[in-house]
């Protein structure tokens, strides 16, 4: 199982958290690692590599030039540019014939063998559906010239078809693409979605489960209005995603599993000290807030 993340070494606590649920939930004995490196310390770096070597598997750094990005823009402040890096999976494992892509802010809740196995046919994508676009920016979403038969995904998760994107050179068609779309509000999740919006294949919410995801299960309760078919959630959530500018490690976060995120974070010993910076104090009155949010979530809308 081939899983792909890319981080600068702002990023790399993050990284290491997203790692180790992904280590603590997958039986896979062959996982491989491959992290697109824009920067990461080498005292970041080496803890990381040993958090995999203790559950047996592997993992490389790939070095990243982050000169190849400057066509493209950074629209958002709390998204890395290191996520542009995707464009060239295809060119850094070349020998492989799929790759998972996760982004860092994530949490890996079951196994992802399944998602993993998952046949793309000739699509060059699997990925899930983002609520937040599709439902709430319809026009938005015209712009990118998605039509009524296009789902807006989520680049968060995706499932990518290496065989596919080695056909084309995905970094020049997405420099030609902004080019010609210079109005977008999420860099390279848009770009993405205007590329290869004829060649998706749509995965079940639960494998990018978001706090978007969640609001629209909620109001379809409320409301008594089943949601489509693309939007219906298998339970459990098999990947936890907190989108937008509020994350697990904000004291301000209330998402799902954002005690857990905070437990794996705890539970790494003699990390480097200068990670301990990166994750805001959580109080116990938050502590007990969440706990009671993931209760309600549970037992009066079953999501979990």
């Amino acid at each position: 199982m081939n899983i792909v993340f890319s981080s600068d070494d702002n990023y790399a606590p993050y990284l290491c958290v997203a790692i180790l649920s992904l280590l603590k939930t997958n039986q896979s004995p062959n996982i491989k690692f491959s992290i697109l490196d824009l920067g990461i310390s080498s005292e970041s770096k080496i803890f990381i590599e040993n958090i995999v070597e203790q559950y047996d598997h592997k993992i490389i750094f790939i070095p990243i030039a982050k000169n190849d990005f400057v066509n493209l823009p950074q629209t958002v402040n709390y998204i890395s540019i290191a996520t542009y890096a995707r464009f060239l999976i295809a060119k850094y494992l070349s020998k492989e014939e799929k790759a998972l892509y996760l982004d860092i802010d994530i949490i890996v809740n079951q196994d992802l063998q399944a998602l993993y196995n998952t046949d793309l046919g000739d699509n060059y994508i699997g990925a899930c559906i983002d609520p937040f676009i599709e439902i709430g920016m319809p026009e938005y979403k015209k712009y990118l010239g998605l039509n009524s038969d296009n789902y807006y995904f989520n680049a968060g998760v995706l499932l990518i078809n290496i065989k596919k994107w080695k056909t084309i050179n995905v970094l020049e068609e997405a420099i030609l693409w902004f080019e010609n779309n210079r109005e977008i509000k999420y860099q390279d999740q848009c770009i993405l979605n205007g590329l290869f919006k004829d060649k998706v294949l749509y995965l079940n919410t639960r494998y990018n489960f978001t706090r978007n995801s969640r609001n629209r299960i909620k109001e379809s309760i409320k409301k008594k209005i089943p949601l489509p078919k693309v939007e219906q959630t298998q339970m459990p959530v098999a990947i936890y995603h907190y989108v937008g500018g509020r994350k697990a490690w904000h004291s301000k976060s209330v998402d799902l599993k954002s005690r857990k995120f905070m437990a794996y974070f705890n539970s790494l010993e003699n990390k480097p000290a200068s990670w301990n910076k990166k994750i805001e104090h959580i109080s116990i009155y938050k502590k007990l807030v969440r706990i009671m949010k993931e209760l309600v979530y549970k037992y009066r809308y079953n999501i979990y």
